[in-house]
């Protein structure tokens, strides 16, 4: 975290079988290997997980961004209430939080479908990034489990979120960037696991839309990349086909959305990856031809 401090995430569980239903946060000595500190991440009796910690430039203080849940929830299992950001003395002692709800505080910027209804699934955070203008922005896809096409369980991922923070933790905005959905199935032996624990199996398997975020040398931009594989078709009639879409903010404005086809049609297996400035590296792997292929493909920021 700093060049003399680490942090650690601990879960921890009343029973060898039960679930996580706690978290602790850790702090460690990086010259010495000491554990200076462990408390639990708790406001209010709220239930909280960690997502991301920042040091605070000239202040004995730290960012903390994580999800929280009710008081006797499990947070392995449980669907989170909302999002929360806190400023943390480096003695683990909370001097701000700030609480996000999703039914409350996100679901009004979620676009409504045909018939009117907003709705929202879980969010899996995947990356949280910090400007130097001190905004911070929490780059997340939308996620649910259902019941699977041929008896099991499934994943299915949806829409990208950027929920963004001003310096004082407050939120500035959410937006929404809808894509195409993707499902990944699972048997029936593991139906009976929660939603977190699969979506971390998918996220393991690289199965979310999203790629990878990357900064600018100075600091003032984000860039965020993420598939789309769109199975809508265009005015010819034909399938639009593989989509790769970066969102690029810079805390100042709503970021905005490059989308670019990127003509991957046939390949077993594709994959956006990061490249020089103002590129991606697209890796295709053909199963018939035996063949993996990479090319660089121009964004347009």
């Amino acid at each position: 975290m700093t060049k003399d401090h680490v942090i650690g995430s601990i879960f921890k569980q009343k029973g060898a079988m039960d679930m996580p239903d706690e978290t602790f946060m850790a702090l460690f000595d990086v010259n010495t290997g000491k554990k200076l500190w462990e408390k639990e991440v708790t406001v209010d009796n709220k239930r909280m997980t960690v997502v991301n910690v920042f040091p605070v430039e000239g202040k004995d203080e730290m960012f903390v961004i994580g999800e929280l849940f009710g008081p006797d929830d499990k947070v392995f299992k449980a669907k989170s209430k909302g999002m929360y950001a806190m400023r943390m003395g480096m003695d683990g002692t909370p001097l701000q939080t700030e609480m996000l709800e999703w039914e409350r505080d996100i679901l009004p910027h979620v676009p409504a479908d045909e018939k009117g209804k907003k709705d929202m699934d879980r969010i899996l955070f995947h990356k949280v990034v910090r400007l130097n203008n001190g905004t911070i922005h929490c780059i997340g896809e939308e996620y649910k489990k259902a019941l699977g096409a041929t008896g099991g369980v499934q994943v299915t991922t949806k829409d990208m979120f950027v929920i963004e923070l001003g310096s004082d933790l407050k939120m500035k905005r959410c937006s929404v960037f809808p894509k195409s959905k993707t499902r990944t199935e699972f048997d029936a032996q593991l139906a009976a696991y929660p939603a977190s624990i699969l979506a971390k199996i998918v996220k393991a398997m690289g199965r979310f839309d999203y790629e990878f975020t990357m900064q600018d040398k100075v600091g003032d931009r984000y860039f965020s990349t993420y598939v789309d594989f769109d199975r809508s078709k265009g005015d010819d009639g034909k399938k639009i086909g593989t989509m790769v879409g970066t969102i690029v903010g810079d805390g100042k404005g709503e970021p905005t959305l490059d989308k670019y086809d990127v003509k991957a049609a046939g390949s077993t297996y594709f994959r956006a990856l990061p490249a020089k400035p103002g590129y991606v590296l697209i890796y295709e792997y053909f199963q018939k031809a035996k063949q993996i292929k990479f090319r660089l493909e121009k964004v347009n920021f």
